[in-house]
C-alpha cells in the first residue's frame, strides 16, 4: 500500500482531515496534500514520521 493510500484510509477511519492530521505530525497542510495527491513523493524523514504516527494511532 502506498503512503498516500495509508494516509487517506487513516483519514477515514479516524474522521480526521489534513490540517488535524498536518498539526498532529508537525508537518504543513500543502505537504499532506502534495503527498496524498502523489504530486511529490514524501521525503524518507516525512515518510518515517508519517508511518510511525500512522501505526500509533490505528
Amino acid at each position: 500500500m502506498d503512503l498516500a493510500h495509508e494516509i487517506i484510509e487513516y483519514q477515514k477511519k479516524k474522521n480526521s482531515n489534513d490540517t488535524q492530521l498536518a498539526f498532529e505530525i508537525h508537518l504543513s497542510v500543502e505537504r499532506i496534500h502534495t503527498i496524498k495527491g502523489n504530486s511529490a513523493l514524501a521525503t524518507a524523514e516525512e515518510e518515517k514520521k508519517i508511518l510511525d504516527f500512522l501505526r500509533l494511532h490505528r
